[in-house]
């Protein structure tokens, strides 16, 4: 992603209400254009590519086929940052699971739209302020298609010196990432991420140390 450079964003909901709101309320951000919308995955499927935004905000539940068919189907073959929008109540990984790069809820009683537009648009979409959106996260868990602990466990066990973005990436989202989703900081502690990245880290360094002698 360029310094500066606008981001890219295609709205895809079935609602108009939410729709509107995500379009109309992240269009006011200076730093993101939206480049349209669609109503359902069939028109989406027409416009990202014909629209080719660096992101999309994806509605988990619509008429036909929904948000979740749709990453599992298109992705694949047309690798595009997606995010889950939905007021269903997701884990992240069931939305990295789908294809997603995360998921995030939409507001409620507990949340204004203000506030819920103000997270997507600061903690998702703009490049330095969030690690879903930093080069390392998204190309990392895109790019290698990381769907599980078990995912992350197996490139890092495998990472050399060439995969060093791949490491940083990873522990982005647990570092960064963990700051606003305390849930994380559990998640990683249990599953050793934190200390499997550092201790590969340390492993390759050490190596290049000593072959740098």
């Amino acid at each position: 992603m360029i310094p500066g450079k606008k981001i890219r964003v295609l709205v895809v909901d079935d609602s108009l209400l939410a729709r509107s709101m995500i379009t109309k309320g992240l269009s006011a951000h200076p730093r993101i254009e939206i480049v349209g919308f669609a109503i359902n995955t069939l028109d989406a499927r027409q416009k990202i590519p014909a629209l080719n935004p660096d992101v999309v905000t994806m509605d988990v539940e619509m008429p036909g086929q929904n948000g979740i068919e749709f990453l599992k189907e298109y992705l694949p073959t047309h690798p595009v940052p997606m995010i889950l929008v939905s007021s269903l109540n997701l884990k992240v990984f069931d939305a990295l699971a789908a294809g997603a790069v995360d998921f995030v809820r939409k507001p409620d009683d507990h949340q204004s739209p203000e506030a819920f537009l103000a997270g997507l648009a600061m903690n998702r979409l703009i490049p330095g302020t969030s690690p879903l959106m930093n080069r390392n996260y998204v190309y990392v868990y895109t790019r290698n298609r990381i769907r599980s602990h078990a995912d992350e466990k197996r490139l890092i066990d495998g990472a050399e010196l060439k995969d060093w973005e791949l490491l940083g990436g990873i522990l982005s989202k647990y570092v960064l990432e963990g700051r606003t989703k305390a849930t994380l900081w559990g998640e990683a502690m249990q599953e050793g991420i934190f200390l499997l990245v550092l201790r590969k880290m340390r492993e390759i360094i050490r190596y290049w140390d000593k072959a740098g002698r």
